[in-house]
């Protein structure tokens, strides 16, 4: 099916199920999809099954959109619980189409979960709630991990009873977008007449001519970057490989160990879940992936990067400052100590500063959902001064532990800069306390990584070890990672390197059939019967079909598109001008500054990046510190406004009480605030500091 033809079924409103192999347009079809309900006004959700995934389509995770989390099953009780949750309800609600991404590494019991969810908030019987739902994905890539006893036909979504309920359009695209070989294409990228796309198809089919196994191991002699990723089917393997990379670097080791708090079994099931181990051990130039999402940094499950310092970064402290433009080599900063940190006894002190920050992005959450609500929320929470003086008091009792610590600053493969914390993993209550919370860098060492590891990622060169496939499918997910033959070095194949799962592929050739035939029937509709199937579906979504709206919104979506752009190149700008930066500023917070360059207030800023705007106010701090020609100027307050805050500030220097100063000897934001009397918020007396530098703050 071509393109076009799915993206008028997907216009009628029916479910659709959207595959088809690498590179035949799935994403494409998505996102012409998504620009077409949006410039109409129609609520849609965008989700994945997988954090790496969710990321390329900007998104979020189906499980947290849902509410489900890592469940498999949900009570009445669980039911009630999710119901009780403002946001979950609230975007449910309002969504008309719901996109999951990745279908094919989506537990079928959690398929069902969702099914329940909707239908239960949506208070509508029909499959999903009544929603259109686009699946999208292909299942010849593995199935999701299950428990021991399950077998594949337990695990994949189209055994579920919700798929045959929701009654499928399927659109199987046979165009190909990618990997195709030209004139210019360099050597490696075919051999006997077999391009990368060709051998994926024969591996699809089952059907093999007999140049395949000669192209694939005359890739055996390519010879690749060394940044290239290494694939392997065994755990064993992946950690012989990373210990033995990290062994070569000759720079200094840091030792981060884990902990955990609560329920001591919980505990241990969050560990395992984790996939990392307890102790980890990072060096210099050591080739790093995420392994949790954090859209503070943008990165998700997945994320790959390279390891080039170590830095303190406290909320109080000065970090750690390189006098040379690059790090040594024998030390990841002068600053560092000339023996390797023991971790753990910072990393309980830690805790208390990583529950502040939990609060914050909580609190951030119901400032969002204030708004939302036109600032008629039900729920109460702590304004911005409140959540800061809390905060304070936790992040005191960890600072000077903090401020040892140093942290791996990670570069990512494309190119930005980011530090890797302590994160956190937790299970909570059915009134949001927490019974068990675990604790860890995000990040496991990744010369190498597992093919399973690998599913939703996209590289540009791997080595790869298919000498002991274990399980049909392997092959096919490890090749069809990359863009082309030439970046593919195959060290060695079995018997099951090349098979298939034999439910997944009766279930790929059954997607065929149906898709041809349900194409057919589509095809015999005229224009007209076409164009009012699409209007009926806007209307029933309670979209727009207001020919002018429609037009402004294209409008604004490519004067968006050009800010997007202009932004990033910002971004890229600043991070390599930025030489005193480039280890404490994170991504986000240049964000930032390209918006405050723009001349924008907090107060737009904090709403076009969803940020409270005690967060708005910290990168401002940052940035004013690192970027001293930054354009702050249109923030300063009025000089009736800097006086009184001036005049509490000189009266609290004067006195010189110990009690009102940090360990660095400035004067607390909390003392000026109290000795105002609470006038001034803590927003207000940050952004006046800015304006009074005189006074060292």
């Amino acid at each position: 099916m071509k393109q076009a033809t799915a993206l008028d079924i997907l216009k009628t409103g029916k479910n659709v199920f959207l595959t088809g192999s690498a590179g035949a347009g799935k994403t494409y079809t998505i996102n012409q999809y998504l620009h077409y309900l949006r410039a109409r006004d129609v609520a849609v959700a965008v989700t994945a099954s997988t954090g790496i995934a969710a990321t390329h389509m900007n998104g979020m995770t189906i499980h947290s959109w849902a509410g489900i989390g890592i469940s498999n099953e949900l009570t009445a009780k669980d039911i009630a619980r999710i119901k009780k949750r403002t946001v979950v309800v609230e975007r449910i609600e309002r969504t008309k189409v719901l996109v999951i991404d990745e279908i094919s590494m989506l537990h079928r019991q959690q398929f069902e979960l969702i099914n329940q969810v909707l239908q239960a908030i949506k208070e509508n019987t029909l499959p999903f709630g009544g929603i259109q739902l686009l699946v999208a994905g292909d299942f010849f890539q593995l199935p999701p991990i299950g428990e021991p006893h399950e077998s594949n036909r337990d695990k994949f979504a189209f055994m579920a009873q919700a798929w045959l309920d929701a009654d499928f359009q399927i659109c199987y695209l046979s165009e190909q977008h990618r990997q195709k070989a030209d004139k210019t294409a360099v050597a490696g990228n075919t051999y006997y007449g077999l391009d990368l796309n060709a051998i994926l198809n024969q591996i699809r089919s089952q059907q093999f001519t007999p140049h395949i196994m000669p192209a694939l191991t005359a890739t055996a002699e390519h010879v690749l970057a060394d940044n290239r990723t290494r694939l392997f089917t065994h755990n064993v393997n992946v950690q012989a490989i990373n210990e033995q990379e990290l062994g070569k670097l000759t720079t200094a080791a840091h030792t981060f160990r884990a902990w955990g708090e609560g329920d001591e079994k919980l505990v241990e099931t969050l560990k395992k879940s984790v996939r990392n181990t307890p102790e980890l051990v990072l060096k210099l130039g050591a080739k790093v992936m995420f392994i949790k999402n954090n859209a503070e940094l943008n990165v998700s499950n997945g994320t790959m990067g390279k390891v080039v310092d170590f830095v303190a970064t406290t909320l109080n402290k000065q970090p750690n400052k390189q006098t040379d433009d690059s790090p040594s080599k024998n030390s990841p900063s002068d600053n560092h100590p000339s023996e390797p940190l023991d971790e753990q006894a910072l990393a309980a002190d830690a805790s208390a500063l990583l529950d502040a920050i939990e609060q914050e992005q909580q609190a951030d959450m119901a400032d969002l959902l204030d708004e939302a609500n036109g600032g008629q929320s039900q729920q109460t929470h702590p304004t911005d001064e409140d959540r800061d003086e809390d905060d304070t008091a936790a992040i005191d009792t960890a600072d000077d532990k903090l401020s040892e610590l140093l942290y791996p600053l990670v570069e990512l493969n494309d190119g930005r800069k980011v530090i890797a914390e302590y994160d956190s993993w937790r299970i909570d209550d059915e009134e949001g306390e927490i019974l068990a919370a675990y604790y860890h860098i995000p990040l496991t060492l990744a010369w190498a990584i597992t093919i399973h590891k690998s599913q939703g990622m996209t590289l540009d060169a791997a080595e790869v070890d298919l000498s002991k496939t274990f399980e049909k499918g392997q092959g096919y997910v490890a090749l069809s990672r990359l863009k082309q033959l030439s970046g593919l070095q195959l060290l060695g194949v079995n018997e099951l390197s090349l098979q298939l799962d034999p439910l997944a592929r009766g279930a790929d050739q059954r997607f065929q059939a149906i898709s041809a035939e349900q194409e057919c029937e589509f095809l015999k509709r005229s224009k007209k019967q076409l164009n009012d199937l699409h209007r009926e579906f806007i209307i029933q979504c309670r979209g727009t079909l207001d020919k002018e709206k429609i037009a402004a919104y294209e409008n604004r979506a490519k004067q968006q598109q050009k800010l997007i752009e202009k932004r990033r190149h910002a971004v890229q700008q600043l991070q390599s001008l930025a030489d005193d930066a480039a280890g404490v500023i994170t991504p986000t917070v240049l964000e930032t500054k390209a918006l405050l360059d723009e001349s924008l207030t907090i107060a737009e800023i904090a709403q076009a990046r969803n940020l409270a705007q005690s967060t708005v106010m910290g990168h401002i701090e940052k940035i004013a510190e690192h970027f001293p020609r930054a354009n702050i100027a249109h923030l300063r307050p009025e000089d009736e406004w800097l006086q009184p805050i001036d005049k509490a500030y000189q009266k609290i220097a004067k006195r010189d009480d110990k009690r009102d100063k940090d360990n660095d000897g400035k004067i607390k934001i909390r003392a000026i605030v109290e000795e105002l009397r609470n006038a001034y918020s803590y927003n207000d007396v940050k952004l006046a500091l800015l304006f009074l530098k005189p006074h060292g703050n």
